[in-house]
């Protein structure tokens, strides 16, 4: 059985949450940048979290375009 899928206003609140998570942690990666060096475990535990965001915003943002024809679907996980 298929699990119902999210409605497009469920995308445009994930979207502004996981935009504002990835806010967060870039402001806390540049925080321990200027602390640590370039290739310790802690910036690049930072980096990869960061990389694991943009992948999920990315594969939920094809979803928005496969599942919905709306004229702000390239908004919800990217843009302002």
């Amino acid at each position: 059985m298929m699990s119902p899928r999210l409605s497009l206003d469920d995308h445009r609140a994930l979207g502004a949450k996981l935009k504002g998570m990835r806010s967060e942690l870039m402001a806390l990666s540049a925080t321990v940048r200027r602390t640590y060096p370039k290739n310790s475990r802690e910036v690049r535990s930072l980096n990869t979290a960061i990389r694991r965001l943009d992948r999920t915003r990315s594969m939920l943002d094809d979803t928005v375009f496969r599942d919905f024809a709306c004229e702000d679907a390239g908004a919800i996980y990217y843009g302002d």
